[in-house]
């Protein structure tokens, strides 16, 4: 079959255009009428038949026409309706291909200043479809008050160039009042003089992305700045990534050991049944981890400890091994400094109780199978708090620290000195021979400890000791006992003056027990206000005119009755209750003295005597 020829289809186009079909109409319907007026003429003389004759040919001329007409619009129909179809099935798998990339378009016709936004990019800014006026300026709104200006000062830039291409990055307001990050591409039509006439373009959800992205720096930074080495594979083990932390453990450069298996590190330690079993956990577990024995480039050899974990595509399939490398001797130490810390008092460096408990537990075992003893003194400084007070707890550890040197260097090497906390040692004297070797110890502690101890600021300050000792077996069974009766020795010490020492004795602990409970009682004594103000009066003898009075404090028991002053006051004064007391009595004498005026009595002198450790 032959190709019609260019000319021969260009004619047949004209032909079919609306200008060649009204032409071809025009001259159709001349030659009809000329034609079929010359051959009605020639055939009848008669008007009559002659009207009739052209009254048919009309109608018959009619018909044609319509004829014509409907066939010629049905045709339009047929293609405007295919048309019409073509451009709905190309929309429809626009949107579609939209709705998989999860975009939202827009279309703007810049003539008429309309614009079509999609459905997709009213439900990335959770609205529905229209729901906010959809003029031109709608996207601006959506804008940020303060970028508003420089995003649209972009678009005019782009439109007033010859650009055919735009791409910009904006934050719209979602309904819910967060801004989302967008980024919409577009493409500009532009008339022949270059004007744009049309711009059309997509939007971009970027939340997901950015954080993404943001996952995926912070990883990045994990893996280039962790001080552990981190080594990366592929499924057939062989190298394609290390961090700086690998090799500055190693020595390899990653370009040294790109393509190259883990066995370059091999130091020949581990047999085949160790690998294999590292083999069967990664691929039954998906990880393995314990420690290996490695060479670095050097040919040093240390141990590290090894975590290989495999990582798997959706369907299961190994793709990676990633191994985290840590070098445990680093390990091993920070275990050494935690155990210290954990054992050890911070500031001094001696055994905490913690420590002392257990050294106690031991020496109180070694003792029992030895039928042997041991002492155990424990000391508070006097006047220690007078340091920390005059020149700052800075000061006060200084001593402390200085304190702790000197009982280690002094004592000997099989003593144990421990710090309990505050301004509190204990030294624990295995292997005594008597129960007065504690004693004699005691007696040297105090006077080492009464020097003058110079400080780095340049003061010079002097402290005392009051030690309590308690003796295994005699005064305690168990580490317990034996702090807690060493602790009521040393309180009894402190109450004979400084640089004193005492043995502890079941007087002692009966004591601290009855000091206890009378110190529970007094508590609740002032809350429920079981003291009582009385005033002794002072008369000037001479007149014999009342001129003052003195208030006393006293308390009754519901059980005991009256308690002394002398027996709860001091107490009153170790636990702080001193201050409340004071100040109720403060109160009660002010009271009764106002009392006393409204009463009609002469103004009188109230004394009330406050306690030195009131504050």
């Amino acid at each position: 079959m032959s190709t019609p020829k260019p000319s021969r289809r260009r004619a047949r186009l004209r032909l079919r255009s609306p200008f060649g079909i009204t032409l071809a109409f025009t001259a159709c319907s001349t030659l009809w009428i000329l034609l079929s007026g010359t051959v009605v003429n020639a055939l009848f003389d008669d008007p009559d038949t002659i009207y009739y004759v052209e009254l048919l040919k009309g109608f018959a001329y009619t018909a044609v026409v319509a004829a014509l007409l409907y066939v010629l619009l049905r045709s339009w129909q047929g293609l405007l309706h295919h048309a019409i179809a073509v451009a709905e099935h190309n929309e429809a798998r626009l949107e579609r291909v939209l709705l998989g990339s999860n975009d939202g378009w827009w279309d703007w016709d810049i003539g008429t200043d309309t614009i079509y936004y999609s459905p997709r990019w009213w439900s990335m800014l959770g609205y529905q479809p229209n729901e906010l006026p959809a003029d031109s300026r709608l996207w601006l709104r959506m804008v940020p008050p303060g970028e508003v200006h420089e995003v649209e000062a972009a678009m005019s830039k782009l439109l007033s160039g010859d650009a055919k291409s735009g791409r910009l990055e904006v934050r719209m307001r979602h309904k819910d009042g967060h801004y989302v990050p967008v980024i919409t591409r577009f493409r500009i039509q532009r008339d022949a003089g270059g004007k744009p006439t049309c711009v059309s373009g997509t939007n971009t959800d970027m939340t997901d992305f950015n954080a993404a992205q943001r996952r995926l720096h912070q990883a990045a930074a994990v893996f280039e700045t962790t001080r552990e080495g981190i080594l990366v594979t592929d499924a057939q083990a062989r190298i394609i990534m290390v961090n700086q932390g690998f090799s500055a453990a190693t020595g390899y450069s990653e370009a040294e050991l790109l393509g190259r298996t883990p066995a370059v590190l091999s130091s020949g330690k581990h047999d085949p049944a160790f690998f294999q079993a590292m083999w069967e956990a990664l691929a039954t577990d998906g990880y393995w981890r314990g420690e290996v024995c490695n060479r670095n480039k050097s040919g040093e050899m240390h141990s590290d400890f090894l975590s290989i974990s495999a990582v798997r595509d959706d369907k299961g399939k190994v793709i990676n091994y990633v191994g985290v490398y840590a070098d445990v001797s680093q390990i091993r130490e920070s275990e050494r400094k935690l155990d210290f810390l954990a054992h050890h008092d911070p500031l001094t460096g001696l055994p905490n109780r913690l420590m002392l408990t257990t050294e106690l537990d031991h020496a109180t075992k070694a003792a029992r199978r030895q039928h042997s003893s041991f002492a155990l003194l424990l000391l508070d400084l006097d006047r220690f708090k007078d340091v920390n007070d005059s020149y700052g707890h800075a000061a006060g550890d200084e001593l402390l620290v200085q304190v702790a040197s000197c009982l280690r260097q002094r004592l000997r090497d099989a003593d144990i000195v421990a710090r309990l906390g505050g301004d509190e040692f204990v030294v624990l004297l295995e292997n005594i021979t008597h129960d007065e070797d504690g004693g004699r110890v005691a007696d040297e502690i105090a006077e080492w400890l009464s020097q003058g101890w110079t400080l780095s600021n340049g003061a010079e300050v002097r402290i005392g000791v009051s030690i309590g000792i308690s003796v295994f077996p005699a005064h305690g069974k168990d580490s317990n006992e034996l702090i807690q009766h060493a602790d009521a020795a040393m309180y009894l010490a402190k109450q004979q003056g400084s640089g004193c020492y005492r043995y502890f004795s079941q007087r002692l602990t009966h004591d601290a027990r009855h000091r206890l409970e009378l110190e529970a009682r007094l508590h609740q004594a002032v809350q429920r206000n079981q003291l009582r103000a009385f005033y002794q009066p002072q008369i000037d003898i001479a007149s014999g005119r009342l001129i003052g009075a003195e208030a006393l404090v006293r308390w009754f028991d519901p059980e005991r009755g009256l308690i002394a002053p002398q027996r709860f006051i001091p107490v009153a004064e170790s636990s702080g209750l001193i201050n409340q007391i004071g100040k109720w009595i403060l109160w009660q004498s002010c009271m009764q003295g106002k009392r006393w005026i409204e009463a009609g009595f002469p103004p009188i002198i109230v004394a009330v005597n406050v306690s030195p450790a009131s504050s």
